[in-house]
Order: C-alpha cells, then sequence, then structure tokens
C-alpha cells in the first residue's frame, strides 16, 4: 500500500511536468506555423536554436527549484527570476533595448545576467543570499 501511495503522489507532478514540456514544444511550433501563412515571420535555424535554449534553460531552471526546495515562497521568487531573465534575453535578442538587436550596447545586458548567475552561486542559491543579488541584480539593470 506504501507503494501505491508513493505513486499517487507523484502521478500529478509528472503530468505537470509533461504538461510544461509539451507547453514549451508548441511555444517553438508558432513562428513555424506563422512561417507557413505569412512573410512577415521568418525564422531561421538558429532562431529555432536560440530560442529553443532559452526557453529549455528556463524550463530547466524551473524544474531544478521545484525538485530542490519545498518553499513556495522560494519557488515563487524562483519563477519571477527566471522569468525576469529569459524577457531580458528575449527581448534584447529579438528586438533590442537600446536602439535596434543590431546595437552593441545592448551587450552591456550579458552583465546584468552575468551578475544574476554569479551571484546565485556565490550566495549557494540560499534565500538571503539570493535576496541581495536579486538587489545587486536590479541595481545593475
Amino acid at each position: 500500500m506504501a507503494g501505491l501511495l508513493k505513486h499517487d503522489i507523484k502521478a500529478p507532478v509528472s503530468s505537470l511536468r509533461i504538461a510544461a514540456w509539451s507547453g514549451a514544444a508548441l511555444i517553438l511550433l508558432i513562428p513555424l506555423v506563422a512561417m507557413q501563412f505569412s512573410d512577415q515571420v521568418a525564422w531561421s535555424a538558429m532562431d529555432f536554436l536560440f530560442a529553443a535554449g532559452v526557453i529549455g534553460s528556463a524550463g530547466l531552471a524551473l524544474e531544478l527549484a521545484v525538485r530542490k526546495t519545498g518553499s513556495k515562497v522560494y519557488r515563487l521568487g524562483v519563477i519571477i527570476g527566471v522569468a525576469a531573465a529569459f524577457l531580458l534575453i528575449w527581448v534584447n535578442g529579438a528586438v533590442g533595448i537600446i536602439g535596434s538587436e543590431n546595437n552593441d550596447a545592448n551587450l552591456m545586458y550579458a552583465g546584468v545576467f552575468a551578475v544574476a548567475v554569479i551571484g546565485a552561486i556565490a550566495s549557494r542559491f540560499r534565500a538571503r543570499g539570493m535576496s541581495l543579488a536579486m538587489w545587486t541584480v536590479a541595481a545593475a539593470q
């Protein structure tokens, strides 16, 4: 009975993981379908690889946070942080934040992302250290 109970507890998480990763794959299909109907969407293979890398990295970060902590508040913080990093990279890669996407000044935002990664690693992903790291990221932004 204990084995059956354990299986029942993990079933919803497994279904949620499948739904989340399926959703990520479907997001990648949107531009592929749009390219069939419009000349305004013209993604190259590199665009699809970039998008898959960014979406996959965000998904892996979220999955790691869910597996490693039981705190809902910490998970919410990770979701907000990963969403902010995802949007920073996505917008900067798509249209640029300073001028167009071809403006070299946009490379400064890689430093903001680097501050986040270094701060998270230096704090060993502990809540107090992560809080300080995110305040530093906000200042760098």
